[in-house]
């Protein structure tokens, strides 16, 4: 069964890949993707600082609502004297992955941006964010992955 599904995964990840080569194609849809990765990423850093200051604040259960998790949620833990940031996710190594997959579409599609004003000043300011994100914040396994 497990040779089916890989199988099944494998096809899935072939057919993603060549809808998006050939979408590609279309400067209309390069455009919204691109501001789409560049929007989600300063979601990503706005919800970790939410997190940080709302849980310093005592007030980290006014995100419960966004959180989907209906298992125990591992978003209070302490790592090296520091709360593991979370974001709105049920735990720090979603966010980490979340953030560190972001990153790195930010980086090696940076020079794909049309606007010199997002692609100077905007997505580095983004990808700065996630570095202070890496360097003070996100898990060490996330981190060593």
């Amino acid at each position: 069964m497990s040779n089916i599904a890989q199988s099944c995964y494998m096809t899935l990840s072939v057919g993603v890949a060549l809808v998006f080569a050939l979408s590609g194609e279309n400067a209309y849809f390069r455009r919204h993707y691109l501001q789409a990765l560049l929007i989600g990423g300063l979601v990503l850093i706005a919800t970790g600082i939410a997190d940080l200051m709302l849980s310093a604040a005592g007030l980290g259960s006014l995100l419960e609502p966004f959180r989907n998790a209906y298992r125990l949620l591992v978003d209070s833990e302490v790592a090296g004297g520091t709360k593991r940031v979370v974001g709105l996710m049920p735990e720090a190594s979603a966010f980490g992955s979340a953030c560190l997959g972001a990153v790195a579409n930010l980086v090696f599609l940076r020079p794909c941006f049309e606007s010199a004003r997002l692609r100077n000043y905007i997505v580095p300011f983004t990808i700065l964010g996630f570095w202070q994100w890496s360097r003070f914040r996100l898990p060490r396994r996330v981190m060593s992955a």
